[in-house]
């Protein structure tokens, strides 16, 4: 059991912790079995590669623009239901895309429903879980959670390629769908009190705070490059879904163990120094990545990925955590979404600005050259 908080709500019996737990897993598990595929999908409907980067441009834009609005629901709502929310928006986007080749939706429409899922599901996601391991160390906690999510999204690209491969990839969606269902559950009538004060300005420091505004938005600048720019590159290298699910599971091997060990020892070796070993380990991998030619290539870098981002994922949300606990909560969080989202708007407004002038996977290797840099960028978190 990771925490002995009490929950008021007890639809499948579990502590607070865990019924994050159980939604964000399977969250993350219906996102990883389509996630991985959402801009090879949009290129194999038909659409062109400058569109496609203008969808991941408009996804960051509109997430931007929306945060604060949609964070006013955390005082209404509460966290809980915002996450539940924030699920049921994920289901419209999955729907939005299955239905892409039929109904013929514009691009905007599609990544206005993903911008809406992000601003509701992740900001509350981090407020949830800061709020009810504030009172301890969360570092293990972290830890384990980070090893299971791992083991997801190793898993599920693997099985998505392979269903995609085998019967289509609209059956992927619909699985999607049915876990997101599942997963809001748990989420959408627990009894739990709202926040007393609307967000506001004034108990956002900035000042204090900017340091790791910085590393959030460098963070994301990593994990946009890694986790949508590196799978088209790897398309193009393959040219199959199976290949694309199957190598991107490879990070779940190097991942899991290392999330643990991360867990369980960073109080004695501190974060500093997991944090220090795993950017120059990630920053290496996206060195690599812009000389790779073959699967082998892929498959050496995809393990160099997941050591590397094990190493200092830990540490580096066990300080997100520790500062919202210590910070105005939800103007923290906020903040730091925000920040996110300018680190990966910056990758994708200059991809698509440069696809008007280079080819496709000279686009790509900008996209990686520019979260290279960035790696060094997410220890500065204070």
């Amino acid at each position: 059991m990771l925490s002995t908080h009490q929950s008021h709500y007890h639809l499948l019996r579990m502590t607070e912790i865990g019924r994050l737990f159980w939604a964000h897993t399977l969250v993350v598990l219906s996102g990883s079995l389509v996630g991985v595929f959402v801009p090879i999908y949009l290129l194999k409907l038909g659409y062109s590669f400058t569109d496609v980067l203008m969808f991941l441009t408009l996804l960051q834009a509109f997430s931007f623009v929306l945060q604060i609005p949609v964070i006013q629901g955390v005082t209404r709502l509460g966290p809980h239901r915002m996450m539940g929310f924030g699920i049921v928006l994920q289901v419209v986007f999955f729907s939005l895309l299955v239905s892409l080749p039929t109904l013929h939706w514009p691009l905007w429409l599609p990544a206005l429903s993903w911008a809406l899922y992000r601003t509701a599901y992740w900001p509350a996601f981090h407020i949830n879980f800061s709020r009810a391991e504030h009172q301890h160390n969360a570092t293990k906690e972290i830890g384990s959670i980070q090893a299971m999510v791992t083991l997801m999204k190793g898993i599920a690209p693997a099985i998505g390629g392979l269903i995609a491969g085998m019967f289509g990839i609209h059956w992927i969606y619909g699985v999607a769908i049915g876990m997101s269902v599942i997963a809001a559950l748990p989420l959408l009538k627990p009894e739990e009190r709202p926040y007393r004060f609307p967000p506001s300005r004034r108990r956002f420091n900035f000042a204090k705070v900017r340091l790791d505004l910085l590393a959030n938005a460098a963070n994301a600048m990593t994990t946009g490059a890694e986790s949508t720019v590196w799978p088209i590159l790897v398309f193009l290298l393959l040219e199959t879904y199976q290949g694309v699910g199957l190598l991107s599971s490879v990070v779940a091997l190097a991942s899991i163990s290392t999330a643990l060990y991360v867990g369980a020892r960073t109080k004695r070796r501190g974060p500093r120094h997991f944090m220090s070993e795993g950017v120059t380990l990630s920053s290496f991998a996206d060195v690599l990545r812009l000389a790779a030619q073959n699967s082998g290539h892929v498959f050496g870098i995809n393990l160099f990925t997941g050591v590397g981002n094990s190493l200092y994922y830990t540490p580096f949300f066990s300080r997100y955590y520790q500062h919202a606990g210590e910070e105005s909560r939800v103007e923290y969080v906020t903040g730091m979404e925000m920040a996110s989202m300018l680190g990966t708007l910056v990758i994708f407004t200059a991809m698509w600005a440069a696809s008007f002038h280079f080819a496709i996977r000279e686009t790509l290797l900008i996209g990686i050259a520019l979260a290279v840099p960035a790696n060094f960028l997410i220890r500065r978190i204070r």
